[in-house]
């Protein structure tokens, strides 16, 4: 049974329609980018060199690798949406248990309103 398609661009649309006001860094939001997706980008590094000599099919591969960076894209939103919603109330939530939970789910550290989460 094929497995069901999931329209990522539309899903975050709806995600990012639901923002508040955004954080001081987005006001030069490429040396946020560059500060955040460091980690990310090191890591989809890693995983290609990895993937590269495996033997798998290219199209195999790919559609891995995409997934997997569609995978970090969304997690490290999700983990700037928390943070986002902790500063305009912080009594929500505690955000170590949050960052915790959201990297043990994704299966890498993210950081929520400072909090590192192990995965």
């Amino acid at each position: 049974m094929p497995r069901k398609t999931i329209d990522l661009p539309a899903r975050i649309v709806e995600v990012l329609d639901h923002l508040g006001d955004m954080p001081p860094e987005a006001d030069v939001p490429i040396d946020h980018c560059i500060l955040a997706s460091n980690s990310s980008v090191n890591m989809r590094r890693y995983m290609m060199q990895k993937l590269e000599n495996t033997g798998h099919y290219p199209a195999v591969r790919d559609r891995h690798f995409i997934t997997l960076n569609n995978m970090v894209l969304v997690s490290e939103r999700l983990a700037d949406i928390l943070t986002i919603i902790l500063g305009s109330d912080p009594t929500l939530f505690a955000p170590q248990d949050e960052a915790n939970a959201i990297s043990k789910k994704f299966g890498f550290p993210l950081t929520v309103a400072g909090a590192v989460g192990l995965p």
